[in-house]
């Protein structure tokens, strides 16, 4: 009987297989869903992008920024303390004197070019650094003391594109720190010889952005000359339509391209600009700060643990600056950037 019932069930499961690879397989009609009238697309774009992205790239520039400060050195000996460098004469205290600089990278795009310079759009924060720097001695338990240990003045300030190197440093124009927004020129001779592009699309609408609009977003993070792809988060999240992005955020992004998509690539639409990333603080221990040179991993540690802090940045949450927020900017400084030969009219318009 049992040998009888597994043949019988063996020819039903074969007779069922043949039924089954014998029936017409059912036809799947797929559908492409169409954005609403107004909107940015949010589906990835089936077309081919790769010309174009290149084309785009050459409007946008890596950029340094570096200071230079005279720094002046004390001995804790001396005691010195605010109140004294206000009264006292700072290089006649100061043990030593050295040259010291701060640098920052970031992201640039060529918005407009005349018979005499050329202007670049950037991120406030890359460019700005603080006119007097002061140092403070610390006790061994890492909490600061009222002496000075040093106190640096800027002295100059250069900014350069790395790649075009022909133009020289560049001046500010215009910039608000709260927005974080600048505007940076140079001189064009008719000796430059640098093939200079003006980013040449069509400037977006971020109202339009919803949830999940799909997003280009191009720059320099790390240096690296590199495109990346996001969503949108919290579209208008205030009266200047700023936008959040899950895109990966590293240090020389600041100022990179976000582009939406209208109907389909190549209609790309520029709606902002990356500025920055989230971040956290995170309380770790630490030894005294004579020890941490003797710290051996096989040897337990027996001296003062202390409390430090780190920040880390939080990868996957990007902010952006709305082009709403960079016209309205460019309007408010229009008089004094007409004054260096630029009137912005593809912005603000006529």
């Amino acid at each position: 009987m049992r040998s009888f019932r597994f043949i019988s069930n063996s020819v039903l499961i074969i007779s069922c297989g043949i039924l089954l690879s014998c029936s017409p397989a059912p036809q799947q009609q797929i559908l492409q869903k169409q954005e609403p009238p107004g909107v940015y697309d949010s589906a990835f774009p089936t077309k081919n992008s790769s010309t174009e992205i290149s084309h785009i790239f050459n409007s946008i520039k890596r950029i340094n920024s570096t200071v230079y400060y005279n720094t002046y050195l004390f001995d804790m000996k001396d005691k010195i303390t605010d109140k004294t460098l206000d009264t006292m004469n700072v290089r006649k205290l100061a043990s030593d004197v050295v040259s010291t600089t701060q640098s920052a990278a970031g992201t640039a795009t060529i918005i407009e070019k005349s018979n005499q310079g050329v202007a670049l759009l950037t991120c406030a924060h890359i460019i700005t650094f603080p006119d007097t720097v002061v140092n403070y001695f610390k006790r061994p338990n890492l909490t600061v003391t009222n002496y000075i240990k040093s106190v640096s003045f800027k002295e100059r300030e250069v900014n350069l594109i790395l790649d075009l190197p022909d133009l020289g440093y560049f001046k500010v124009l215009a910039m608000d720190p709260i927005s974080d927004i600048a505007v940076l020129g140079a001189d064009v001779s008719e000796f430059t010889d640098q093939n200079i592009q003006v980013f040449n699309y069509p400037i977006g609408e971020p109202h339009d952005l919803q949830w999940g609009s799909f997003v280009y977003i191009l720059g320099y993070p790390q240096g690296y000359q590199m495109v990346t792809r996001a969503l949108v988060s919290q579209p208008d999240r205030n009266n200047y339509g700023s936008f959040i992005l899950d895109a990966l955020f590293n240090k020389g992004f600041s100022g990179g391209l976000v582009l939406a998509i209208r109907g389909g690539v190549p209609n790309f639409e520029w709606v902002g600009m990356a500025n920055s990333a989230t971040a956290k603080v995170d309380y770790v221990m630490v030894p005294e700060d004579s020890k941490i040179d003797l710290y051996d991993s096989y040897t337990p540690y027996k001296g003062d643990i202390y409390i430090d802090h780190k920040t880390h940045i939080e990868y996957g949450i990007t902010q952006a600056v709305s082009m709403d927020r960079i016209k309205k900017f460019l309007k408010r400084h229009r008089k004094e950037l007409g004054k260096e030969g630029y009137n912005f009219s593809r912005f603000i318009g006529d």
